[in-house]
């Protein structure tokens, strides 16, 4: 019973780890979000689509992009 909490949090860290991005830009609530998302997801298994996606979430928003 130990063993699958570990792996059960083991699981949901590494989850939220490879989700940082997308939870960072909707936190911020970035104006590309949802295109965070999307690189995120689909390319965030390689490490230049994970680091693309973490620097996006992370940029400056300018104002008139986030009216």
């Amino acid at each position: 019973m130990y063993g699958l909490v570990v792996v059960l949090v083991v699981a949901v860290m590494i989850t939220f780890a490879y989700l940082l991005p997308t939870v960072i830009a909707w936190a911020r609530e970035h104006p590309s979000g949802i295109s965070i998302a999307v690189i995120d997801a689909f390319l965030g298994w390689t490490l230049i689509g994970y680091v693309i996606a973490l620097a996006w979430s992370m940029s400056a928003i300018r104002l008139e992009d986030w009216r």
